[in-house]
Formats: structure tokens, sequence, C-alpha cells
């Protein structure tokens, strides 16, 4: 059992700050310059901080170029080929135990071209 004398000086007297419900997406932004074909991005990550267990998570694309796979934590974006620059916001919602919300977003950017060989036909 410790004494009064060691709890006193064992502690700083500050009150640790109540740390924040948050929630950030990484990678917070992602571009890739494709040559063919459908893509599947790297998996993003919504990073909870503090907040009450269990959380839900609700992910949204502002694009109907993509679509969003998996749920959870992590997911990833599946889009198909085309000839064209393709510009998507990733956004997650996360809702803890009590009904809090936060959100969070990364940008996508992702150019869809011709292959390199076909210049050679």
């Amino acid at each position: 059992m410790l004494s009064k004398a060691a709890f006193f000086k064992s502690g700083s007297g500050a009150i640790p700050p109540t740390p924040v419900f948050g929630v950030s997406v990484t990678p917070s932004s992602l571009r890739r310059d494709i040559r063919s074909g459908s893509y599947t991005t790297s998996n993003f990550v919504a990073n909870v901080t503090a907040g009450a267990p269990p959380f839900s998570y609700a992910w949204a694309l502002s694009s109907a170029d993509g679509s969003v796979v998996g749920s959870g934590s992590t997911v990833y974006v599946s889009t198909g080929g085309y000839n064209e620059e393709v510009e998507m916001t990733l956004t997650v919602t996360v809702t803890d135990a009590t009904l809090a919300e936060v959100t969070d977003s990364a940008n996508i950017s992702l150019t869809f071209g011709v292959p390199s060989y076909a210049s050679d036909l």
C-alpha cells in the first residue's frame, strides 16, 4: 500500500486532458495514373480516437464511377476502366454507443488512359 507521501510525490498534480471523439481516414488522399482495365485502391482505414465502443461505420463515395467495398473500419474503392480522369471523395461517418457522430474524408484522383503500347500500333 502506498503512503500518502508516495502518492503525492508520484503524481504530477495536473488533471489529464479528456480525449476527444474523432476519426481520421488514412491515406487522406490518393492519386494514381491507370493505363487500362479496372482498378482497386489500397485500403482506406478509419482511425477512431476516444468515443464509446461499439462503433458503426458508414462509408460513402461522391461519384458513381466507383464503389466502396468492405465494411467496418477498413474499406477499399473499386472502379471500372475509363478513358478519363475521375475525382471522388470517400467519406466515413463513425457513430459511437452514445450516438455521437464524427466524419472525415479522403480525396481520390484516378486517371485512366490508353495503354502505352497502343501508340506503337
